[in-house]
C-alpha cells in the first residue's frame, strides 16, 4: 500500500477516539499517543459534518491506518480540540493519507 512517506511526518500527537455519543453528552475512549503527523495552524473556512462553514484553525495530516475518526478530541499545546471534518486522500488505487481540521 502507497501511503504518506513517515519522514514528511515530522510532528507527534494525542487523540482520544469518540465512541459514541449518550445522554450526558459525547463518550471517548483511551488516548492514542505519539501518533506521527503534519499540522499546518491556519485559518481556512471548511464545513462540519452537518454541512455548516466553519472556520478550522488547524489542519492535520496522517497516515490512514493512524487517522482519528470525525468527533474524536486531538490534544494541542493550547488545549483538547474536536475534529469537525476529515477527508480521505486516495492515490492510484489506495488511501495515502488522511486530512483532519480541528477548529
Amino acid at each position: 500500500m502507497s501511503t504518506i512517506a513517515k519522514r514528511l511526518l515530522p510532528h507527534r500527537v494525542t487523540y482520544r477516539p469518540l465512541t459514541g455519543s449518550g445522554a450526558y453528552g459525547d463518550n471517548f475512549g483511551d488516548p492514542v499517543t505519539d501518533v506521527p503527523c503534519r499540522i499546518q495552524f491556519q485559518n481556512r473556512i471548511v464545513r462540519d459534518a452537518q454541512g455548516n462553514e466553519v472556520v478550522a484553525s488547524c489542519t492535520i495530516y496522517f497516515r490512514p491506518q493512524d487517522a482519528p475518526t470525525l468527533g474524536s478530541m486531538v490534544e494541542l499545546p493550547d488545549g483538547e480540540r474536536p475534529i469537525i471534518a476529515r477527508a480521505e486522500m486516495t492515490g492510484s488505487r489506495h488511501g495515502h493519507h488522511v486530512v483532519v481540521d480541528i477548529t
